[in-house]
Protein backbone atom coordinates (compact mmCIF):
# COMPACT_ATOMS: atom_id res chain seq x y z
CA UNK A 1 0.00 0.00 0.00
CA UNK A 2 3.05 2.25 0.67
CA UNK A 3 3.18 3.28 4.12
CA UNK A 4 5.89 0.33 4.73
CA UNK A 5 7.99 2.31 2.20
CA UNK A 6 6.99 5.42 3.68
CA UNK A 7 8.53 4.38 6.93
CA UNK A 8 11.53 3.06 5.65
CA UNK A 9 12.58 6.75 3.67
CA UNK A 10 11.17 8.12 7.13
CA UNK A 11 13.71 6.12 8.81
CA UNK A 12 16.58 7.30 6.51
CA UNK A 13 15.80 11.18 6.28
CA UNK A 14 15.17 12.35 9.90
CA UNK A 15 16.45 9.01 12.03
CA UNK A 16 19.57 8.27 10.22
CA UNK A 17 20.13 11.65 8.81
CA UNK A 18 20.44 13.36 12.63
CA UNK A 19 24.50 11.75 12.25
CA UNK A 20 27.36 12.26 9.66
CA UNK A 21 26.86 9.39 8.39
CA UNK A 22 22.97 10.45 6.86
CA UNK A 23 24.28 11.98 4.20
CA UNK A 24 24.83 9.09 2.43
CA UNK A 25 20.63 8.25 2.76
CA UNK A 26 19.19 12.19 2.45
CA UNK A 27 18.51 11.60 -1.34
CA UNK A 28 17.53 8.00 -0.87
CA UNK A 29 15.43 8.71 1.98
CA UNK A 30 13.52 11.68 0.27
CA UNK A 31 13.27 8.85 -3.61
CA UNK A 32 11.95 6.04 -0.96
CA UNK A 33 9.17 8.79 0.23
CA UNK A 34 8.04 10.07 -3.32
CA UNK A 35 7.42 6.60 -4.40
CA UNK A 36 5.48 5.85 -1.22
CA UNK A 37 3.58 8.63 -1.40
CA UNK A 38 2.77 7.65 -4.97
CA UNK A 39 1.03 4.73 -4.08
CA UNK A 40 -0.36 6.21 -1.38
CA UNK A 41 -2.38 9.34 -3.27
CA UNK A 42 -4.00 5.89 -5.34
CA UNK A 43 -6.42 5.40 -1.82
CA UNK A 44 -5.85 9.20 -0.84
CA UNK A 45 -5.56 12.35 -2.72
CA UNK A 46 -4.13 14.17 0.03
CA UNK A 47 -1.04 12.18 0.04
CA UNK A 48 -0.15 13.71 -3.47
CA UNK A 49 -0.07 16.93 -1.90
CA UNK A 50 2.50 15.56 0.69
CA UNK A 51 4.14 14.25 -2.62
CA UNK A 52 4.49 17.34 -4.19
CA UNK A 53 6.08 19.32 -1.07
CA UNK A 54 8.84 16.37 -0.86
CA UNK A 55 10.18 17.10 -4.32
CA UNK A 56 12.17 20.78 -3.34
CA UNK A 57 13.12 18.88 0.15
CA UNK A 58 14.92 16.19 -2.90
CA UNK A 59 16.94 19.13 -4.31
CA UNK A 60 18.17 20.51 -1.02
CA UNK A 61 18.93 17.20 -0.36
CA UNK A 62 21.04 16.84 -3.01
CA UNK A 63 22.85 20.26 -1.65
CA UNK A 64 23.17 19.15 1.66
CA UNK A 65 24.68 15.79 0.82
CA UNK A 66 27.64 17.82 -1.18
CA UNK A 67 27.78 20.08 2.52
CA UNK A 68 28.11 16.75 4.41
CA UNK A 69 31.06 15.31 2.30
CA UNK A 70 32.63 18.26 2.87
CA UNK A 71 32.85 18.29 6.65
CA UNK A 72 32.89 14.42 6.01
CA UNK A 73 36.09 14.25 4.24
CA UNK A 74 36.83 17.84 4.11
CA UNK A 75 36.45 17.70 0.25
CA UNK A 76 36.00 21.59 -1.45
CA UNK A 77 33.30 22.45 -3.41
CA UNK A 78 32.99 25.51 -5.09
CA UNK A 79 29.25 26.26 -5.17
CA UNK A 80 29.65 25.02 -1.09
CA UNK A 81 29.40 28.41 0.78
CA UNK A 82 28.44 29.01 4.02
CA UNK A 83 25.90 31.83 3.30
CA UNK A 84 24.21 29.48 0.80
CA UNK A 85 24.27 26.55 3.41
CA UNK A 86 22.50 28.85 6.02
CA UNK A 87 19.66 30.15 3.09
CA UNK A 88 19.02 26.06 2.27
CA UNK A 89 19.56 25.21 6.33
CA UNK A 90 16.24 27.53 6.62
CA UNK A 91 14.54 27.03 3.81
CA UNK A 92 14.42 23.16 4.93
CA UNK A 93 13.34 23.52 7.90
CA UNK A 94 10.34 25.16 6.43
CA UNK A 95 9.82 22.84 3.80
CA UNK A 96 9.76 19.98 6.07
CA UNK A 97 7.24 22.61 8.17
CA UNK A 98 5.08 22.20 5.18
CA UNK A 99 5.43 18.29 4.35
CA UNK A 100 4.45 17.55 7.74
CA UNK A 101 1.32 19.30 7.93
CA UNK A 102 0.91 18.22 4.26
CA UNK A 103 1.38 13.95 5.64
CA UNK A 104 -0.74 14.71 8.81
CA UNK A 105 -4.02 15.85 6.76
CA UNK A 106 -3.07 12.99 4.57
CA UNK A 107 -3.07 10.60 7.70
CA UNK A 108 -5.96 12.12 9.39
CA UNK A 109 -7.87 11.82 6.10
CA UNK A 110 -7.25 8.13 5.32
CA UNK A 111 -7.04 7.07 9.67
CA UNK A 112 -10.53 8.43 9.71
CA UNK A 113 -12.16 6.55 6.64
CA UNK A 114 -10.29 3.56 7.50
CA UNK A 115 -11.59 3.69 11.52
CA UNK A 116 -8.38 4.14 12.86
CA UNK A 117 -9.43 7.01 14.23
CA UNK A 118 -6.86 6.56 17.39
CA UNK A 119 -4.32 7.20 14.75
CA UNK A 120 -5.85 10.62 13.34
CA UNK A 121 -5.01 11.57 17.19
CA UNK A 122 -1.74 10.75 17.31
CA UNK A 123 -0.94 12.23 13.84
CA UNK A 124 -2.42 15.80 15.55
CA UNK A 125 -0.32 15.43 18.32
CA UNK A 126 2.82 14.61 16.01
CA UNK A 127 2.28 17.23 13.98
CA UNK A 128 2.63 19.81 17.46
CA UNK A 129 5.51 18.42 18.47
CA UNK A 130 7.10 19.09 15.09
CA UNK A 131 6.04 22.77 15.37
CA UNK A 132 7.78 23.15 18.58
CA UNK A 133 10.63 21.99 17.38
CA UNK A 134 10.10 24.00 14.18
CA UNK A 135 10.22 27.01 16.13
CA UNK A 136 12.90 26.12 18.50
CA UNK A 137 15.32 25.71 15.51
CA UNK A 138 14.30 29.10 13.88
CA UNK A 139 14.96 30.53 17.63
CA UNK A 140 17.93 29.08 17.72
CA UNK A 141 19.10 29.54 13.74
CA UNK A 142 18.48 33.36 13.91
CA UNK A 143 19.91 33.83 17.82
CA UNK A 144 22.96 35.55 18.25
CA UNK A 145 24.68 33.52 20.44
CA UNK A 146 24.23 29.51 20.22
CA UNK A 147 22.89 28.73 23.99
CA UNK A 148 24.37 25.30 24.51
CA UNK A 149 21.10 24.92 26.59
CA UNK A 150 18.57 25.96 23.23
CA UNK A 151 20.96 23.07 21.51
CA UNK A 152 19.98 20.26 23.80
CA UNK A 153 16.45 20.97 23.19
CA UNK A 154 16.14 21.33 19.86
CA UNK A 155 17.83 17.79 19.86
CA UNK A 156 15.29 16.24 22.02
CA UNK A 157 12.19 17.70 20.26
CA UNK A 158 13.83 16.72 17.07
CA UNK A 159 14.10 13.01 18.53
CA UNK A 160 11.04 12.62 19.90
CA UNK A 161 9.25 13.89 17.10
CA UNK A 162 11.13 11.27 14.91
CA UNK A 163 10.33 8.60 17.01
CA UNK A 164 6.28 9.18 17.21
CA UNK A 165 6.29 9.50 13.48
CA UNK A 166 7.86 6.41 13.41
CA UNK A 167 5.84 4.87 15.58
CA UNK A 168 2.78 6.05 13.97
CA UNK A 169 3.50 5.36 10.55
CA UNK A 170 4.82 1.63 11.68
CA UNK A 171 0.64 1.68 13.30
CA UNK A 172 -0.27 2.73 9.80
CA UNK A 173 1.55 -0.03 8.17
CA UNK A 174 -0.28 -2.89 10.82
CA UNK A 175 -3.75 -1.59 10.86
CA UNK A 176 -4.58 -0.36 7.67
CA UNK A 177 -4.58 -2.30 4.23
CA UNK A 178 -6.56 -2.62 0.76
CA UNK A 179 -10.02 -3.80 1.04
CA UNK A 180 -9.37 -8.01 0.09
CA UNK A 181 -5.88 -8.49 2.12
CA UNK A 182 -6.99 -8.11 5.55
CA UNK A 183 -4.97 -11.03 7.33
CA UNK A 184 -6.56 -10.30 10.81
CA UNK A 185 -8.72 -13.49 10.78
CA UNK A 186 -6.04 -15.99 10.04
CA UNK A 187 -4.50 -17.47 12.56
CA UNK A 188 -0.39 -16.89 13.24
CA UNK A 189 1.85 -19.35 13.23
CA UNK A 190 2.45 -19.68 17.33
CA UNK A 191 6.30 -18.95 18.02
CA UNK A 192 8.69 -20.76 20.12
CA UNK A 193 9.09 -18.46 22.92
CA UNK A 194 6.56 -18.33 25.30
CA UNK A 195 6.37 -13.99 26.18
CA UNK A 196 5.54 -13.68 22.50
CA UNK A 197 2.59 -15.72 22.52
CA UNK A 198 1.75 -14.17 25.39
CA UNK A 199 2.41 -10.63 24.21
CA UNK A 200 -0.02 -11.86 20.82
CA UNK A 201 -2.28 -13.03 23.22
CA UNK A 202 -2.88 -9.68 25.47
CA UNK A 203 -2.62 -7.49 22.36
CA UNK A 204 -5.26 -9.89 20.44
CA UNK A 205 -7.52 -9.22 23.73
CA UNK A 206 -7.15 -5.77 24.00
CA UNK A 207 -7.71 -4.94 20.75
CA UNK A 208 -10.40 -7.20 20.39
CA UNK A 209 -12.16 -5.42 23.22
CA UNK A 210 -11.50 -2.41 21.63
CA UNK A 211 -13.69 -3.42 18.48
CA UNK A 212 -16.64 -4.65 20.84
CA UNK A 213 -16.29 -0.86 22.72
CA UNK A 214 -16.59 1.10 19.32
CA UNK A 215 -19.50 -1.05 17.45
CA UNK A 216 -21.49 -0.84 20.57
CA UNK A 217 -20.89 2.96 20.86
CA UNK A 218 -22.16 3.23 17.35
CA UNK A 219 -24.92 1.43 17.69
CA UNK A 220 -26.03 3.03 20.65
CA UNK A 221 -25.52 6.39 18.60
CA UNK A 222 -27.80 5.01 15.98
CA UNK A 223 -30.12 3.66 17.63
CA UNK A 224 -30.40 6.88 19.92
CA UNK A 225 -30.76 8.86 16.09
CA UNK A 226 -33.65 6.00 15.08
CA UNK A 227 -35.39 6.61 18.30
CA UNK A 228 -35.16 10.99 18.24
CA UNK A 229 -36.31 10.61 14.76
CA UNK A 230 -39.32 8.24 15.50
CA UNK A 231 -40.13 10.57 18.47
CA UNK A 232 -40.47 13.49 15.77
CA UNK A 233 -41.64 12.02 12.77
CA UNK A 234 -44.38 9.07 14.38
CA UNK A 235 -45.65 7.90 11.13
CA UNK A 236 -42.14 7.52 9.19
CA UNK A 237 -40.27 4.33 10.76
CA UNK A 238 -36.62 4.88 9.36
CA UNK A 239 -34.90 7.99 8.18
CA UNK A 240 -33.39 7.38 4.79
CA UNK A 241 -29.89 9.25 6.68
CA UNK A 242 -29.82 7.37 9.25
CA UNK A 243 -28.11 4.44 8.17
CA UNK A 244 -26.20 2.00 10.05
CA UNK A 245 -22.45 2.68 10.82
CA UNK A 246 -20.20 1.46 8.19
CA UNK A 247 -18.32 -1.58 8.99
CA UNK A 248 -14.72 -1.93 8.51
CA UNK A 249 -15.02 -3.87 5.94
CA UNK A 250 -17.46 -1.37 4.00
CA UNK A 251 -14.45 1.46 4.62
CA UNK A 252 -11.87 -0.86 3.14
CA UNK A 253 -14.36 -1.22 0.11
CA UNK A 254 -14.88 2.07 -0.43
CA UNK A 255 -11.08 2.85 -0.77
CA UNK A 256 -10.04 -0.06 -3.02
CA UNK A 257 -12.74 1.32 -4.52
CA UNK A 258 -11.35 5.15 -4.83
CA UNK A 259 -7.80 3.09 -5.67
CA UNK A 260 -9.25 1.29 -8.86
CA UNK A 261 -11.15 4.73 -10.16
CA UNK A 262 -7.73 6.81 -9.63
CA UNK A 263 -5.63 3.94 -11.80
CA UNK A 264 -8.64 4.47 -14.48
CA UNK A 265 -8.35 8.19 -14.40
CA UNK A 266 -4.82 7.68 -14.71
CA UNK A 267 -4.73 4.96 -17.41
CA UNK A 268 -6.86 7.64 -19.32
Amino acid sequence: MGFGLLFIGYFLEFLLGMNQLGVFTYVIGYMVMIVALSRLRLYCRAFSYAQYSAIPLLLLAVYRTFVGLTELFDWSFSFVTPILTHIVDIADIELKTLFHILLTVALVNICNRTGVKKNSVVAIRNILIFGLYAVTYNVYAFSSGKVATLFGILLLLQLLSVICNLLLLGSCYMRICPAGEENMDKPKKPSRFAFVNEMRDKYQKSEDKAIREDRAYRQQRYDEQVQRFRAQHPTTSTHPKHERPKTRAQQRAEVQAAREAARRRRDL
